[in-house]
């Protein structure tokens, strides 16, 4: 029976990997690449966000996107985390044009704690953009299980 339920679980944990890392809201979409681990404190993803284009003579004001990851390292929690945040009149990282954009991100290991290893992790993301007459669009993906890959 323990053995049936092991192996229950175990298939419940490739089809939970094998679902792709994408969320969709609010007329926002947001895919995030599998993490390629460097010298064990550094996991790089790639963002693609899509947001609607602005209505005519609105403008993006705020633009937002942060990613979570944890990893269960002997009976510590390896953990990182990024954030960005971008406000009209600076800059924007991206613009909303209704086409794909991409965006690099890296995660940094938390000091103190333990480093990032190959294997499974969890990871959270999210994006959102306001516009300046206030409406917004966001899309999030996880909590979900990741692989680590050199």
């Amino acid at each position: 029976m323990f053995r049936s339920l092991r192996m229950a679980i175990a298939a419940v944990g490739v089809i939970a990997a094998l679902i792709p890392l994408t969320g969709r809201a609010d007329g926002m979409a947001l895919h995030v690449s599998p993490g390629t681990l460097h010298a064990r404190v550094e996991i790089s993803f790639t963002f693609s966000i899509n947001c609607p284009t602005p209505a005519l003579g609105d403008y993006v004001a705020q633009e937002s996107w942060a990613v979570s990851v944890e990893e269960a390292a002997g009976t510590q929690i390896a953990s990182g985390q990024y954030e960005n945040f971008d406000q009209y009149p600076s800059p924007m990282a991206w613009q909303c044009t209704s086409a794909t954009v991409t965006l690099p991100v890296d995660v940094l290991a938390t000091v103190p704690g333990p480093p990032f290893h190959k294997g499974q992790a969890i990871l959270s993301a999210s994006a959102s953009v306001t516009y300046a007459s206030g409406a917004s669009v966001s899309a999030s993906v996880g909590p979900r299980v990741v692989t680590l890959r050199w």
